[in-house]
């Protein structure tokens, strides 16, 4: 009887207009009686921090049945409906609280906190503006601000409260945790470095701080640190999908293509249908020279996420490097077809067409992707270089059908220009520096490499050296006859199957040849023996992002900095 009396008690509250002083007292037949309000007020404050939620609301509302004047157990009483997720009615308990007493911080403060459940963050922030104007100096108050001012990307302003929150409590590794996340959004990556390893310091079986800051420092391009934060962090948690991946990442850019397969597989393994872990595997295929293995990646992160272009232009670049240059156009054009304002598309599909001799369609291409991303310098060079063949193509008579191709002619340029066979990006590496001593590498590594393709196989001669070709092709090369360039590199590694350089050389001269699966080959195979071969990274770079595989390309680019800056 009594639970049902208090029941209807309730409902006549929370229904009730409460602002004219003594009308509930006057329905419920009750006179103001502050002493026993007091009373009611303790036992609900004891009910409340035991967990007796319901005790506690029949308390408080007791309370406000005896006096309706003090703001305080209306602010109580909607901390208890805000621990039973009763929204509504929290929330009229807190406006009626602020309503008695304009300056109750903490009544500010717990609406504060009721609006971020309800996800309005602009509103909280407010309210925790006015609890801070009226007293409330918590660590919780700025904590919770900050997290608020976090979610609605005011990181500088987060910050600041969580500086504020950390002062008046050192020991919580929470706020450190939340705080460096606000300095990796604002790309203060040494600042959230500190702090994630100041939250270890607190909580040293922290997993997840592990996996941030081992992220952290691959911003820096600290991949070795990453690496070993991440393998801390699996030693933890083996299953840790997101340590998997990013380890895996990080092994390459280190070029550590068969470990990068490995970690990927087991996330997959984990995550069978995230479309971006096949993407991620695909590209150290690409790198491996696994081509086919990094379509049918590109193909089953389509099959999961068919609404991603990128995929599209990544497979398309799959597709061309195996030749099939139909299905290559067929996916850039998708992707267009997808997202018409995405350059990256277009500037894809427009290196084809230039690759291809197609330098009308390359420029109509490169236009289109120049006007979405006016200030990319690698799609004004690409445009310029088609526009300039457009130009001869359209000036020049077309060829006899029976003449023969010259060449000792310079073929068309190639988008991106590669650095030649001496030269090194950004720094000049003299044409005589030999590779940096090879590390040893199981023969099936070099396997993985596709077959290269040469044009015209020459044996070896019976007279001169491996180094004594090599210094011919490299004059061959250096006066644009390409096509000679490779028979003397070709008779180099027939005397010398490890010539680094030879190799090197030779895929250089592939490239100008337009042969760029034989030229990533032979790349690839030159960084197998001399895995420090810094010319070799920058030349396959080169042929990469002229077959549109811009990640790949990157991910070389980024082991020429390392490598640099050794």
């Amino acid at each position: 009887m009594r639970s049902w009396f208090f029941a209807a008690i309730l409902v006549f509250v929370s229904t009730c207009d409460l602002s004219a002083q003594g009308q509930t007292v006057r329905a419920a037949g009750m006179r103001t009686d502050p002493k026993r309000a007091q009373k009611s007020f303790a036992d609900g404050q004891k009910a409340f921090e035991a967990g007796r939620l319901n005790e506690a609301l029949e308390a408080f509302t007791t309370a406000i049945l005896y006096d309706t004047a003090n703001s305080s157990v209306y602010r109580e009483r909607g901390r208890v409906y805000l621990a039973k997720k009763s929204t509504d009615a929290a929330l009229a308990d807190f406006n009626e609280a602020i309503t008695r007493n304009a300056e109750d911080g903490e009544a500010y403060y717990e609406r504060g906190l009721l609006y971020s459940t309800m996800k309005q963050y602009a509103w909280a922030v407010e309210d925790f503006d006015r609890a801070e104007k009226f007293k409330v100096d918590t660590a919780t108050l700025y904590n919770q601000r900050a997290a608020c001012n976090a979610i609605l990307k005011q990181y500088e302003k987060a910050v600041e409260d969580y500086s504020k929150g950390i002062r008046l409590r050192l020991d919580n590794p929470l706020p450190y945790k939340e705080r460096g996340l606000s300095f990796l959004a604002l790309g203060k990556y040494r600042d959230a470095i500190d702090d994630f390893t100041r939250a270890l310091e607190l909580k040293p079986d922290w997993t997840e701080m592990l996996v941030e800051r081992g992220f952290t420092q691959g911003q820096l391009s600290q991949f070795e640190r990453a690496i070993e934060d991440f393998t801390r962090a699996l030693e933890r948690e083996p299953n840790n999908g997101r340590a998997l991946f990013l380890r895996g990442e990080s092994l390459k850019r280190l070029a550590r293509w068969p470990e990068a397969v490995t970690d990927l597989e087991k996330a997959i393994a984990l995550s069978p249908k995230d479309a971006n872990l096949y993407m991620a595997r695909a590209g150290a295929f690409v790198q491996m020279g696994r081509v086919e293995d990094s379509l049918k990646d590109r193909t089953e992160s389509i099959r999961l996420n068919p609404g991603n272009p990128k995929a599209y232009i990544a497979r398309g670049g799959s597709y061309h490097q195996l030749g099939k240059h139909k299905e290559g156009f067929e996916d850039r054009s998708e992707a267009i077809r997808m997202d018409p304002n995405l350059p990256e598309a277009w500037l894809a599909r427009g290196s084809a067409y230039f690759l291809l001799g197609n330098y009308e369609r390359a420029v109509s291409d490169l236009e289109r992707a120049l006007l979405l991303s006016p200030n990319d310098t690698e799609i004004s060079s690409i445009l310029k270089k088609s526009r300039e063949q457009w130009a001869m193509a359209r000036s020049q008579p077309p060829p006899a059908a029976a003449t023969p191709v010259i060449v000792a002619q310079a073929p068309p340029p190639v988008p991106p220009k590669p650095a030649e066979v001496n030269e090194v990006i950004p720094r000049p590496l003299p044409m005589e520096e030999a590779p940096k001593k090879p590390e040893p590498k199981k023969p099936a590594v070099a396997a993985q490499a596709p077959k290269p393709v040469t044009p015209k196989p020459v044996a070896a001669p019976a007279s001169g050296s491996a180094e004594e070709h090599n210094q011919a092709g490299r004059k061959l090369s250096a006066a644009s006859h390409f096509a000679e360039a490779q028979v003397e590199f070709d008779r180099a590694i027939a005397l010398n199957p490890k010539h680094a350089q030879a190799i090197n050389a030779r895929g250089y001269a592939r490239m100008r040849l337009k042969d760029f699966t034989g030229a990533i080959a032979d790349f690839t195979a030159a960084i197998v023996l001399s895995p420090n071969y810094t010319n070799a990274f920058q030349n396959r770079a080169a042929a990469f992002r002229s077959t549109g595989q811009k990640e790949a390309a990157d991910e070389d680019m980024e082991k020429v900095k390392a490598l640099l800056a050794k």
